[in-house]
């Protein structure tokens, strides 16, 4: 097995070079960086991560504690991974009979939360890694989707099948993993007099949450729903615009990635992909609370998280990083990657102004002015690439993961960042996903 990944990972790296010019070395592609890392500590995970983990980033809570989830290559099993901030490991627990359905680890209130196939969720304590609870949330429905935290409860959403559609939206009490109430959103469905758009309907999804309200975008809607403490009420719905192309010009049955981001005045951001000239073509839509469309753009093959600053500012990441106005959607500037194959991902903003983003190759920094200013690795000599997701805690450090080849490593680099900055969407993918510490 150990023989079987060093070849993968040799597999994936050779395959991301083949167009380089024969005296461009691997080592200065890896390690051409303006500013070396400052490495303030690393340590290895119990189990290999796969190159896949770029949808993967660390858990981190109000004190700076460190959660990484790890799955075998195949069949059941993953590993949790807990770490201090100075990068002593707390614990380590390992599910040898669950299959992961997501990647990546939920943290809420002192708990950890690991969404699996067959619809079942695993609550664990974060102190210790213990089980508090493990439950199938319905024997009704079959294919799981994302969940999100609102109003002290996990929000989750199912499918009957994979063909039917018939779906719903859970609430479910934190402490107990029991169903407080459920919302049928199939009628919603059957309005859609396009045969395509009707049976397309809630193929690809991303829930998002901010308060009492819960966010979701499906192939076609954004629905705006409130939790209450007894009920689901849905306070409006719009079409995604321009999203008809997808589903006559390519035959596709639904939108690819689809990200919301909450800005501090309230609007809802969406990006979802429309494929007008290809499937790689992405368009965001802004709302206002009360379901407004206030503004769209659209940009070609780009596809990446987005984040929002405390003037509402939006910004796209992907092959380049966008920074839109968040009055009208105009470009305010582009950054892009020091590297021809690189991209400036899941990035957050610092509380001193500037952009922090990783992608495979490394972590870039980037300025007020949309330029790179800094673009650290761990060195060209090291098996830990490629790197994951970024966090950052709340001394200002980033932490990332990264995949090696005997195991994992976890990566502490300094930096000035200065933690994440007041009043802005940090937690991309809804509300307690991809968590970063928001302590100030």
């Amino acid at each position: 097995m150990k023989l079987l990944k060093k070849f993968a990972f040799l597999l994936f790296t050779t395959a991301l070079f083949l167009g380089c010019d024969s005296d461009e070395k691997i080592d200065d592609l890896f390690d051409n960086n303006d500013s070396k890392a400052d490495i303030e500590w690393s340590a290895n995970l119990s189990k290999t991560i796969s190159a896949a983990l770029f949808r993967t980033s660390p858990a981190i809570d109000e004190n700076d504690n460190i959660y990484i989830l790890q799955k075998e290559y195949v069949g059941e099993g993953f590993t949790i991974d807990a770490f201090n901030k100075n990068g002593e490991k707390r614990w380590s627990k390992t599910n040898t009979t669950d299959v992961l359905l997501e990647s990546q680890l939920t943290y809420y209130d002192g708990k950890l939360f690991v969404h699996c196939h067959d619809n079942r969720i695993i609550c664990f304590n974060a102190e210790n890694g213990d089980v508090i609870w493990n439950k199938r949330v319905t024997d009704s429905y079959n294919h799981a989707r994302n969940f999100t935290i609102a109003n002290n409860m996990l929000i989750y959403r199912a499918d009957k099948t994979l063909t039917e559609y018939e779906w719903h939206l859970f609430a479910l009490d934190i402490s107990s993993g029991d169903v407080n109430y459920e919302l049928d959103l199939t009628q919603f469905r059957e309005n859609e007099e396009d045969e395509d758009r009707k049976h397309a309907f809630f193929e690809q999804s991303t829930l998002a949450a901010n308060g009492n309200m819960v966010y979701f975008a499906d192939d076609i809607h954004l629905f705006a729903i409130e939790a209450t403490s007894s009920a689901f009420i849905v306070k409006w719905n719009s079409n995604l615009p321009d999203d008809v192309d997808l589903f006559h010009s390519y035959g596709t049955s639904g939108h690819q990635n689809n990200k919301i981001a909450i800005a501090p005045n309230g609007k809802i951001i969406v990006q979802y992909n429309v494929a007008v000239e290809n499937l790689y073509d992405y368009k965001t839509a802004v709302y206002s609370p009360d379901g407004t469309l206030l503004w769209t753009h659209y940009y070609e093959n780009n596809n990446g998280s987005i984040t929002t600053d405390a003037q509402s500012n939006v910004y796209m990441g992907g092959a380049s990083l966008l920074k839109l106005n968040g009055s009208n959607g105009s470009t305010s500037w582009t950054a892009n990657p020091p590297l021809f194959i690189g991209s400036i991902t899941n990035q957050v903003k610092g509380k001193d102004g500037r952009i922090y983003a990783s992608d495979f190759f490394g972590v870039y920094i980037v300025n007020n002015s949309g330029s790179v200013v800094s673009n650290m690795s761990a060195g060209a000599n090291t098996d830990s690439q490629p790197f994951s997701n970024l966090s950052l805690l709340s001394n200002g450090n980033i932490v990332v993961i990264a995949q090696g080849i005997d195991s994992g490593q976890i990566f502490c680099f300094k930096s000035s960042s200065e933690g994440v900055a007041k009043n802005i969407w940090a937690k991309r993918e809804g509300n307690a996903k991809n968590t970063f510490n928001l302590k100030h």
